[in-house]
Parts: C-alpha cells; structure tokens; sequence
C-alpha cells in the first residue's frame, strides 16, 4: 500500500512538471501541437491545462499561414479545382467541335506546324512535340497532304536522366 502511494506521488509530481513546462511553453506563443511534440502530451490534456491561457490573434495567424500541411493542402485543392475546371471546359469544347471538316483539318495542321513546327531546313516538313496525341494528328495531317508514309521518319530526343530502354519502348 505504501509503494502505491508513493509512486501516486511521484506520478503526480512529474505530471505537476509537465504542466508547469507546457505552461511555459504555452507563454512563449506555442501552439498545442508543438508543445506536444516536444512534451509528449496529448492534445486533449494540454486543452484542459492550458485553456486560460490563449494564443493572440496575431500568433494564430502566423501559425496558420506557416503551417506546411495546411499549405499542402491548399496546393492540392486547388490543383484538383484546376484540373476539374479543365476537364469540364475540355469535355464542353469537345462537344462543341464534334469532328473536325476537311477545311479545319487542314488550317489545324498548319497552325500546328506554324507553333511547332521545325522551319530551318528547306525542303523539310518537322514538328517536335511530347505529346502523342499531337504527334499522331501531325502523321494524320501529312497523310491527308499526301505525303508517302515513305518519307516520315521519326527522332527521339532522350535526356541523360531519362530510361532510354522505357522512351524507347513507350514511343515505339
């Protein structure tokens, strides 16, 4: 009986230190969850310690705005607001176009060639893109400009941090 008293002492004695260290803590402007990491005591507790004594409007602020998981957090929402927003105006656009006529195809494939397009060698008809899909249009365009599957050839510009065999294959 008298070993559980005295180690009830000594536990309410190392408690009675946590608290006083919190409060210490607390009175330099740090948050809950920082005094818990450095103390080990849970949120609940130090809320029931230190609940007279809060945190000035100003400190909340820079607490909130240099917090990295609430900016995390904002960069992903609004990563997926962005990609919903093009999404929705792609699959609006999309509907809107429908199939492209012989007169659209044909200033598409021009238009395509006038921004990506390769224009130094005479007699040369190049486009340089990392998008398939625009690649297989340009192929798509040239057929309907009678070029001879022939005389395409293709180039692939592989950088030295990249997988050879795997672009390789990919664009294969």
């Amino acid at each position: 009986m008298v070993k559980l008293r005295v180690h009830f002492k000594s536990s309410n004695m190392a408690r009675r230190i946590e608290k006083e260290k919190a409060l210490q803590l607390r009175l330099k402007g740090k948050s809950y969850t920082e005094i818990k990491e450095r103390l080990g005591i849970s949120k609940s507790t130090l809320s029931a310690w230190l609940h007279n004594y809060p945190l000035s409007q100003e400190r909340i602020r820079e607490l909130r705005d240099n917090n990295p998981r609430r900016i995390e957090r904002f960069r992903n929402t609004m990563r997926q607001k962005r990609e919903a927003r093009s999404l929705a105006a792609y699959k609006e656009v999309k509907k809107d176009i429908s199939l492209l006529g012989e007169r659209e195809l044909l200033l598409s494939g021009f238009f395509l060639y006038w921004g990506e397009g390769g224009k130094t060698k005479r007699g040369t008809v190049t486009l340089t893109n990392t998008d398939p899909a625009m690649c297989k249009f340009f192929i798509h365009w040239l057929e309907k400009m009678e070029v001879s599957s022939g005389l395409l050839r293709a180039r692939l510009h592989v950088y030295s941090d990249m997988n050879i065999k795997k672009e390789t294959r990919y664009w294969s």
